[in-house]
């Protein structure tokens, strides 16, 4: 007789929810818990949000133009001490 002692097969585990209750969107300026569809919880936060949302379409629309003006630069041979 052989013994050969097999190990259990692990069973695979269910998924489990982190919490028991349903996930509440938070403001993204304060964090105030927000209800159906909102964005932000008051005019206040809402007004700072598209501030932030400006701001962050102006910091994308510059980078895009300074690679550009970079390539154009380094196709024409350009350093970029010669922009000094």
């Amino acid at each position: 007789m052989i013994d050969n002692p097999t190990e259990p097969e692990e069973q695979p585990k269910s998924a489990r929810a982190l919490s028991s209750s349903p996930m509440v969107p938070s403001c993204p300026i304060c964090g105030a818990a927000l209800q159906g569809k909102q964005k932000a919880c008051s005019g206040k936060c809402r007004a700072a949000l598209s501030r932030r949302r400006k701001a962050e379409a102006e910091t994308r629309r510059e980078q895009r133009w300074r690679d550009l003006v970079g390539l154009l630069a380094k196709e024409a041979g350009l350093r970029p001490e010669d922009f000094d």
